[in-house]
């Protein structure tokens, strides 16, 4: 459907990006940081979730998040579990832990993917 106002996530429904969504997966084979910007509307995040639909990823939106860890938190458990419901065959870590001066995550025997957007 072209005209649904929600992020499209196949590539049947983008019309005529093909040459960006190329683009998009070139980079994300050859470059460290891949980034999208365009005006309001434009569909930079449909091209983004199609560019990905494909490829174990772990898809965070930060949109109307409240501005405090928890609310941050939150959102990346949810995003984070919506991607192990969807891939129950990746490798499993015995653990990991991020840390910086803002955040201590500590996953224990869960499944990880190879990438965070």
């Amino acid at each position: 459907m072209y005209f649904d106002p929600k992020p499209k996530k196949r590539k049947e429904d983008l019309y005529d990006r093909e040459k960006e969504l190329e683009e998009f997966e070139k980079s994300l084979k050859t470059s460290p940081l891949t980034v999208v910007t365009g005006i309001r509307r434009l569909g930079k995040t449909s091209l983004i979730l199609v560019g990905l639909s494909d490829k174990p990823s772990v898809v965070v939106d930060l949109r109307g998040v409240p501005q405090s860890r928890e609310g941050l938190y939150r959102r990346i458990e949810f995003a984070m579990n919506e991607f192990f419901k969807r891939h129950k065959n990746f490798m499993v870590f015995h653990q990991l832990t991020i840390q910086s001066p803002f955040t201590n995550l500590n996953i224990q025997n869960k499944q990880l993917s190879c990438l965070l957007f």
